[in-house]
């Protein structure tokens, strides 16, 4: 499109000067201006950008395991096309044992028009990155700053497939097709909500950041989304060690339930007192040690547990409905246990 403008202005400039030479004079240097101003913004305006057909820059190294140092990445970019779309913002985020240790933030002049779809999203225009750095400066700086620490990453194929572009685009690292480009590993926060935080309508940052509150700002700006990340990634670290404690909470009712069968009620007790101790979430132990009380009529202790039950219940910052209904029932079973002691 940009061919075709610029053949009719020349055709018209021409017309201009056999009829009019100093109208037609005026008009080529008003062309040439700008081309000139339009190479400074955009330097490929004239000729398209070598596409990018690397096997490599959707290839990344997943981690699965959680760690204590991690840097939260997130990119802006002009659109979702990492072979062809450019990136415009860049940030990164340490944590250490989740305390934000210090951050890497930059825009990118991406030498080439911001779709008007993509505005919308993001709110970056070339005006304003008319003078920011270009990219073979911005994310090789970025590669600096993470060194080989994990990244962790919302939909992290999408960052890293634009960051490992930008890499083999400006030869800034010297890759062999079907190498990883970025050997860093990468924990994927998007997989990793799905598989944790069930339930969820969307999973989408901006929407997990709505119900978990993890933005300081508004979404879509790289620097925000970075931090609202990590936020997210401690919070599916205390998710996966809650679930890892149930587990054993789990097997422990199990095992008590099989002592009770066996009639070695005291044992059982024992094991049960084990998860209530440790503060489970589970309503079994609450309930079998209440009922096992009972029936030994030894009400003190009964009454113990479901106080101990309420205050845990109570405490539990994701209530679903079931653990609405234990909290009630531990509420009236207290006041039908009283009756005995008083």
């Amino acid at each position: 499109m940009q061919i075709l403008i610029l053949i009719i202005v020349v055709l018209l400039i021409i017309t201009f000067l056999v009829n009019n030479p100093i109208i037609g004079a005026l008009l080529l240097g008003g062309l040439i201006y700008w081309i000139f101003k339009s190479l400074q913004k955009y330097p490929r305006l004239f000729k398209p950008f070598k596409t990018v057909t690397h096997s490599s820059i959707k290839k990344i190294r997943k981690k699965t395991a959680f760690a204590d140092t991690i840097i939260a990445i997130d990119c802006e970019t002009t659109g979702l096309d990492p072979t062809n779309d450019r990136i415009i913002s860049i940030a990164a985020v340490k944590y250490v044992n989740g305390i934000e240790s210090d951050n890497y933030f930059s825009y990118i002049n991406p030498q080439m028009p911001i779709p008007q779809e993509s505005k919308k999203i993001h709110g970056i225009s070339n005006k304003q990155l008319f003078n920011e750095q270009t990219a073979d400066i911005v994310i090789l700086e970025f590669l600096n700053y993470i060194e080989d620490d994990v990244l962790v990453a919302h939909n992290a194929s999408f960052d890293l497939s634009f960051i490992n572009a930008e890499i083999i685009r400006n030869k800034l690292l010297d890759i062999d097709e079907g190498d990883y480009i970025i050997y860093n590993q990468v924990f994927d926060t998007l997989s990793s909500s799905r598989e944790l935080l069930t339930g969820n309508k969307s999973y989408k940052l901006q929407d997990l950041g709505d119900k978990y509150d993890l933005f300081d700002g508004r979404a879509h700006d790289a620097l925000n989304d970075a931090k609202a990340c990590g936020r997210l990634y401690y919070i599916l670290k205390e998710k996966k060690s809650a679930n890892k404690v149930a587990k054993k909470h789990i097997a422990r009712n199990e095992a008590g339930s099989s002592l009770e069968k066996d009639g070695l009620i005291d044992e059982a007790i024992r094991t049960y007192e084990i998860n209530i101790t440790e503060e489970s979430v589970e309503a079994y132990a609450y309930n079998r040690l209440a009922i096992l009380y009972r029936k030994k009529k030894m009400y003190h202790d009964e009454l113990r547990v479901l106080n101990k039950a309420i205050e845990v219940f109570s405490r539990v910052s994701d209530k679903s409905s079931k653990h609405e209904k234990d909290l009630s029932k531990f509420i009236e079973r207290v006041e039908s246990c009283q009756k005995y002691i008083s």
